[in-house]
């Protein structure tokens, strides 16, 4: 018999509480309810674990975003390129989490803020640039 809390075998223990994590195991009865084994709850772990992290890098992306969206006058297009490549990552990430759901939310929400100002600031910016090459050309420019 496996402990139902941390997967560690049982063995022949009679007092009824697990000499691995210390929690009552007596509750269940052997007989009638399957035990998981250790690789079931290590996958279980793992998955979760991996949500966690997929939810945590759905947030960090979707704020860096925001970050590098808002740079673009110091990156000139660098910024809202990068910052464009991260809203969609940071979305990718937040699809389809569950478990540690929050982060994912928010990581969407950073991600989509940081996508619609990072085209913002791409739009305007070659607005600009387009503006001030016709102004120079106007003015008697000659770029060759």
């Amino acid at each position: 018999m496996y402990c139902p809390h941390c997967g560690k075998d049982l063995g022949s223990q009679e007092d009824g509480y697990c000499p691995n994590c210390g929690k009552k195991v007596n509750d269940i009865p052997s007989s009638t309810t399957p035990q998981p084994s250790p690789e079931s709850i290590n996958a279980q772990r793992k998955k979760k674990d991996n949500e966690q992290t997929l939810s945590v890098l759905s947030l960090l992306f979707g704020v860096l975003s925001i970050i590098c969206g808002l740079g673009g006058g110091v990156f000139i297009f660098g910024g809202p390129t990068i910052g464009l490549i991260f809203g969609i990552i940071g979305l990718v990430f937040a699809k389809g989490r569950k478990e540690y759901e929050n982060y994912a939310k928010v990581g969407k929400v950073c991600g989509i803020i940081g996508l619609v100002i990072s085209i913002i600031v791409l739009v305007l910016t070659a607005i600009l640039f387009g503006l001030g090459i016709y102004w120079a050309i106007e003015q008697g420019w000659q770029p060759f």
